[in-house]
């Protein structure tokens, strides 16, 4: 007996319902310019893997503009000066700053003045950057001038509003800042309060229900294909 066409299309449909779909997650809101968790091991680790060079530093003094040839020194950027000594200058801020605390990176000496280049170029000054202000800086670069991304590249910390940081904070930031980055866990959760104790049909049919549908359809098709050429 040949199966109805009307038949095999509604295997088809059904195969299609079973088959799992994948979900992608939002992801979560980013930290506010300056933020950072200290005790987060993950977030200091993850924040220090693409820098050169972590320290704290006191702002000695900030300019507001610098050149557009220099520019080519960015991470990424080309090392040949191609610049035309008459292009505008491009505007930009640069943090002139004395190191005071070593965390991560050998570029860096205590008591050693840094230029610090917020980068992009067009990046403002974050309101919470100031003369005189003491900060953690993430830094890429190992010359006198440096770079740092305008909103995550120095943190904020009441920590250092009066002092600098204790021998514990220092031991336990170098250490997280040493440590290999973690892949995220995965949280499977638990169902909610009024969620069904039993799974319903479709959970338990889908992986097995799928294959054995697609086993059936091919078996109906190979017999009407044999059907027909008879």
């Amino acid at each position: 007996m040949t199966l109805p066409l009307r038949f095999l299309a509604a295997l088809a449909a059904v195969l299609l319902v079973l088959l799992p779909t994948t979900v992608t997650a939002a992801p979560g809101p980013a930290d506010g310019c300056g933020d950072l968790a200290l005790a987060d091991r993950d977030a200091v680790a993850e924040r220090g893997q693409e820098s050169d060079d972590v320290f704290v530093g006191r702002i000695g003094d900030i300019t507001g503009t610098t050149g557009a040839s220099d520019l080519s020194t960015l991470p990424g950027g080309s090392e040949t000066d191609t610049s035309d000594p008459t292009d505008e200058p491009a505007s930009g801020v640069v943090l002139q700053v004395q190191v005071q605390q070593v965390l991560a990176g050998d570029n860096r000496t205590v008591g050693k003045p840094v230029d610090v280049q917020l980068v992009p170029a067009e990046a403002k000054l974050d309101s919470r950057l100031r003369t005189g202000g003491r900060y953690i800086f993430f830094t890429e670069g190992a010359g006198r001038k440096v770079f740092a991304d305008g909103c995550i590249g120095f943190v904020a910390t009441p920590l250092l509003e009066k002092e600098l940081l204790d021998r514990a904070t220092v031991t336990q930031l170098r250490e997280f800042l040493a440590a290999p980055v973690r892949p995220p866990a995965v949280d499977l959760g638990n169902p909610p309060a009024d969620a069904d104790e039993t799974p319903d049909l479709g959970r338990l049919v889908a992986p097995g229900g799928a294959i054995s549908l697609i086993g059936v359809l091919g078996l109906v098709l190979i017999s009407r294909i044999g059907r027909q050429r008879h």
